[in-house]
């Protein structure tokens, strides 16, 4: 959404006309990147909506509105985003939610659960491309969510004439992000627009058993990994008549290498692999092992092992940059031999090839896990294709 005090949503004000006393006693937080001592989003709500009385708003610990009903608006800033465990929420709204830390999302809604009832998340923001959290959490077809895309001018508090002043100064793709809240590839991604253009399709082909099938795994486990990367797997059919590469991506940036032994059904990088291996029954799967994470590589033999599933299992330890990798994608692309499944993995794998830029930084918060192991991938189908010639790439044993 661009421009987000655009749209309150009717649960998120339903406290202001509660008639009952389960409504009233409602508990509702208004998280906003960082604090700001004149908050419009505060002025807003009390401004333009009316919903609570001056004698009822106190400032300590942090800006708390009792509204007429007697429910309770909390403005606290999401900068920490640890201090915001604990509390019992009917609801939270997460203002300008592009501008906060990924760990914000997890941890409110945990919270969401006043009266033992299951409560409710609404966040407005300008989008911030398709490598961001908030792409992956609401832009992906995730359960439980609805996007809403707004234009700066279907904002009826603005200006009559500010969002075409607006238009007059931005162009291309900033103008879609910034004035139309879409999620765009922004100007200096390695890749043109066009060479993504059709590239999504939604069932594997009819004859997809004749082709070569491998998987890989970026692990993204290692000493040189930051924070919030995604492991990725990678699922690839190589149509070797055309060369065409068929694709589906599992990404998830919190999963652990193995199950804890006290809860052996939670997901994994290792045990999504088997389930995703038993799916797709690739010829080989590669892992990455650099940076120590030949780790993963060790869990996913042992554990598939006592499964009785036996899986060939390769490792590579990449001495090449990671961008020099990811490049050898581009031609593949250009010659239009890519497609991408339609799925929340694939999406998001999408979304990382459209924002790769060879020379980021990892103070970028752009992300490249999908790509690194879709090179990763078509490194294994051309070990397989040539024979076992790259000396790079080893077969795993006990």
């Amino acid at each position: 959404m661009s421009g987000p005090l655009v749209v309150i949503s009717d649960r998120q004000l339903k406290a202001a006309g509660a008639t009952t006393p389960e409504e009233a006693r409602a508990s509702f937080e208004v998280l906003m990147a960082q604090m700001q001592a004149d908050d419009p989003t505060a002025d807003f709500l009390h401004l333009k909506l009316e919903i609570w009385d001056d004698d009822k708003v106190k400032l300590s610990p942090y800006p708390t509105a009792t509204l007429t009903t007697g429910a309770t608006i909390r403005f606290r800033s999401a900068d920490k985003p640890d201090t915001l465990r604990g509390p019992n929420l009917s609801g939270v709204w997460l203002d300008e939610g592009s501008l906060m830390d990924k760990d914000v999302f997890p941890i409110v809604i945990g919270c969401l659960r006043e009266g033992g009832e299951q409560g409710w998340l609404s966040a407005t923001f300008t989008p911030k491309g398709t490598s961001h959290w908030t792409y992956e959490r609401f832009a992906t077809g995730q359960p439980d969510t609805e996007l809403f895309h707004c234009h700066t001018k279907d904002n009826p508090f603005l200006p009559p004439a500010f969002a075409a002043t607006l238009a007059k100064q931005y162009f291309g793709a900033w103008a879609q992000q910034e004035l139309g809240g879409l999620f765009v590839s922004m100007e200096g991604a390695e890749w043109p627009a066009e060479f993504f253009e059709g590239i999504l399709f939604d069932e594997w082909p009819a004859d997809f058993d004749r082709y070569l099938r491998v998987m890989a795994l970026d692990p993204s486990k290692g000493k040189n990994d930051a924070s919030g990367d995604f492991s990725a797997w990678i699922m690839l059919g190589v149509e070797q008549d055309s060369m065409t590469l068929w694709v589906d991506a599992d990404l998830d940036a919190r999963r652990p290498v193995e199950p804890l032994a006290s809860m052996p059904g939670m997901r994994s990088i290792v045990t999504d692999g088997i389930e995703l291996f038993k799916q797709f029954r690739p010829s080989g799967v590669l892992v990455e092992t650099n940076g120590f994470q030949s780790m993963c590589a060790d869990a996913l033999m042992r554990i598939s092992r006592e499964l009785n599933i036996p899986m060939p299992i390769f490792t590579i330890s990449h001495s090449d940059p990671k961008a020099q990798r990811i490049r050898t994608i581009g031609p593949i692309l250009g010659q239009r031999r890519l497609r991408i499944r339609n799925t929340p993995g694939g999406k998001l794998l999408l979304g990382q090839l459209r924002d790769f830029r060879g020379d980021q930084k990892p103070s970028a918060g752009i992300h490249d896990d999908g790509p690194d192991a879709l090179a990763t991938a078509i490194e294994m189908a051309n070990f397989l294709i040539n024979g076992g010639e790259d000396s790079a790439v080893q077969i795993l044993t006990a």
